[in-house]
């Protein structure tokens, strides 16, 4: 098995190393990678960004919102954090005894990662089937992802995460969804610092390189190099997929919402039905007036329609209204922070 520790910690690259290296690995060959990425969100493959994040906490802490391969619920990163992958081409990523059922193949994963926290004197124990809790506290969240034979396998391990991020980043608010998308189910959350607090993360990232090292076919962990054609793969797979708005929130934003605010001019209610990220219908109801003579409330909801929910909404609003004030002491600006709130 190929071993390798990613030196980036760029979430939108990292993301696209995972699945260059899921399609590119030699056939027959499998690989363990650790790696750690700055502040960010990432969700799940059939996640609705907009339902999982605190828009606002993300946009001012300047944390990357990025879409995964694999399905599950949405899980905080930073740098106390450590991730790892597993990708091999058989039906699961490590042996287990017996069957090869599902829960097997999850649980199998995860030992590894149990046995070192276990020699840490840790209580760690399985949780449903891809999380690890301490204490009843989750402390490890895994997914994975499976296509043409091979499999993927990968786990967000809190080691000292700032868990006050944790928890304000996947706050949505009071925003009310209906969509079809898959939905992060909150619980509570500890690290490994916080239950062993002498530990540092670089025994932790060696301890679990040797176990999962013991797993692996005779020989250990080979060092795995990436050639320049392969970062270049990688780039443009992070600029053509992962950094784009179009795979990390447009995709799977079929939803309807209703966004709510009291401003100094009046209530303001927001229903909109979204598709692909864009306002396919939105009615506006509330206590305010149009902003321009002559303007109604039913050609400021035409004018929205059709607009993508992005940063560019505000310039778009202003645009397609050819006004800076959309509603009476309302800006196009405070309109679009209310839609994208």
């Amino acid at each position: 098995m190929y071993f390798y520790e990613s030196p980036s910690t760029d979430p939108y690259e990292n993301l696209a190393l995972e699945e260059h290296l899921f399609e590119t690995l030699p056939e027959g060959k499998g690989l363990f990678m650790l790696w750690q990425n700055t502040d960010a969100v990432i969700i799940g493959r059939y996640q609705n960004a907009a339902e999982e994040i605190n828009a606002a906490y993300v946009k001012d802490h300047e944390i990357a919102v990025v879409r995964r391969m694999s399905g599950g619920g949405a899980v905080f990163h930073d740098l106390g954090g450590l991730n790892y992958t597993l990708i091999t081409d058989a039906e699961s990523p490590v042996p287990t005894d017996g069957p090869a059922d599902a829960d097997a193949v999850w649980q199998a994963c995860m030992t590894p990662l149990l046995a070192v926290l276990r020699e840490y004197g840790l209580d760690a124990r399985f949780s449903g089937r891809n999380d690890i809790e301490i204490g009843g506290r989750k402390i490890a969240g895994c997914a994975q992802y499976a296509r043409g034979g091979r499999t993927l396998h990968h786990g967000c391990i809190l080691f000292d995460t700032d868990l006050s991020k944790v928890a304000a980043a996947l706050d949505p608010g009071e925003a009310k969804f209906l969509s079809k998308s898959d939905k992060s189910v909150r619980t509570r959350v500890t690290t490994v610092r916080t239950c062993r607090a002498d530990l540092s993360i670089e025994r932790f990232r060696q301890d679990l390189r040797a176990a999962y090292g013991q797993i692996a076919a005779a020989g250990g962990l080979t060092p795995y190099a990436l050639s320049e054609a392969d970062n270049a793969a990688i780039w443009r797979l992070r600029e053509g997929k992962y950094r784009t708005w179009e795979w990390n929130y447009g995709y799977r934003a079929d939803y309807q919402v209703r966004r709510q605010k009291k401003f100094p001019a009046g209530l303001v209610t927001a229903d909109m039905d979204v598709k692909g990220g864009v306002i396919e219908r939105i009615h506006l109801s509330g206590d305010f007036f149009p902003a321009q003579a002559g303007s109604t409330v039913e050609k400021i909801e035409q004018a929205l329609c059709g607009l993508p929910l992005n940063d560019e909404l505000a310039e778009r609003i202003r645009a397609a209204l050819d006004a800076d004030t959309v509603l009476h002491g309302i800006s196009a600006a405070a309109l679009a922070a209310l839609l994208l709130s």
